[in-house]
């Protein structure tokens, strides 16, 4: 028989991510956050991120050939 354990806790965690997520129950569910901060090289004020978003949007605009 397999070991029945993993599917358990794989349920489980699920299940705990759901409640938190979606539902918004952090008592009995669970968020995950963080993995995207060892993507971070430098931290901007929010005027920078924007302007940089925008650049970066109008540039890939640009580049669509229609």
């Amino acid at each position: 028989q397999g070991d029945w354990s993993s599917d358990v806790c794989s349920s489980d965690l699920r299940a705990r991510a759901k409640k938190g997520m979606f539902e918004g129950d952090l008592e009995e569910g669970e968020l995950e956050i963080g993995q995207v901060s060892a993507l971070l090289e430098d931290i901007l004020p929010a005027a920078q991120i924007t302007q940089n978003i925008w650049r970066e949007f109008k540039e890939a605009l640009d580049n669509l050939k229609f």
